[in-house]
């Protein structure tokens, strides 16, 4: 047998050895990163080398420890992607989850906390405060506006989701037609408190997608009013203005068994700016009392 040959091939089966080793060890951040069909790759690849290097003469090959590690842990991947298989069917065929009092609090503290702690885009960075929103677990109506700003100099309270002024204007709204604090919940797209000269970017928009509609997912509002042309055209996907598009219902799929009607209208910053509008977004809170009611 070629001596030369025997040491190059074991040389590589203890290179390629060592490797998966480093990959598998159980706390290296690289073997969380690594995938399984990579380690299974080289599992495979090493184990191929063992049975060439019994194949010219070396028998005894897997007796030390480390080979006989390495070739059983092999099974151990190969019964995790067995499990994982078994798990993500199981998810497949579970149905929508149900919500109770106690999971719908749980998981909108999780999701308050997932976006306190956010850094999925830039604006994390230059953030005054994170805005998860506010209201009720049990809401009816669900507002959605575009994101909050404010002077930097100015202090921030969490209670705050469209502004100080706004906010008061949207609470004499709800009241106009007869809801209490308990039916509303108030939300943003964005959820990042920005600088008042900061406009966000559709990235943005795209990376705190999910926090909102998970909250929609939870809360399952009979109504979402958004209130501006950014959150109308996030939610709906349409191209026409807001006056266009305000004072009808139009049908949000959150998944094959759940609907939700959407109404936009102005948002109450563009109404303290300019409040000859009014009147167009009263005709459109009457829309909603009357949809409520029914």
């Amino acid at each position: 047998m070629n001596h030369s040959l025997n040491t190059t091939l074991w040389s590589k089966v203890q290179i390629t050895i060592t490797v998966i080793r480093v990959f598998l060890q159980e706390n290296s951040i690289i073997a969380i990163r690594f995938s399984m069909v990579k380690k299974s790759e080289l599992l495979q690849e090493g184990k191929s080398l063992l049975v060439s290097l019994r194949t010219l003469g070396l028998k005894n090959v897997h007796q030390g420890n480390n080979v006989v590690s390495f070739l059983n842990c092999g099974q151990g991947l190969k019964r995790a992607n067995e499990q994982k298989k078994v798990a993500q069917a199981d998810i497949k065929e579970k149905p929508l989850r149900k919500y109770g009092q106690k999971d719908i609090n749980t998981d909108l503290i999780v999701i308050h906390d997932e976006i306190t702690h956010c850094t999925g885009c830039e604006l994390h960075s230059e953030r005054l405060a994170s805005v998860s929103g506010r209201g009720e677990v049990r809401a009816k109506l669900l507002f959605v506006g575009g994101w909050l700003s404010m002077k930097e100099q100015e202090a921030y309270q969490s209670s705050i989701v469209f502004g100080v002024e706004e906010d008061v204007m949207l609470g004499k709204m709800t009241q106009a037609i007869n809801l209490q604090t308990e039916d509303v919940f108030i939300t943003n797209i964005i959820k990042c408190c920005l600088k008042e000269a900061k406009q966000p970017q559709v990235e943005h928009i795209k990376c705190c997608r999910s926090y909102l509609m998970r909250q929609i997912n939870i809360l399952k509002p009979e109504i979402i009013c958004t209130m501006g042309l950014v959150p109308t055209r996030f939610l709906l996907n349409k191209k026409q203005s807001l006056s266009q598009l305000r004072g009808h219902f139009y049908p949000l799929a959150i998944s094959n068994s759940l609907n939700i009607p959407v109404i936009p209208t102005y948002h109450p910053s563009y109404l303290l700016a300019n409040p000859e509008m009014k009147k167009a977004t009263w005709a459109d809170l009457q829309t909603i009392q009357k949809q409520l009611e029914s």
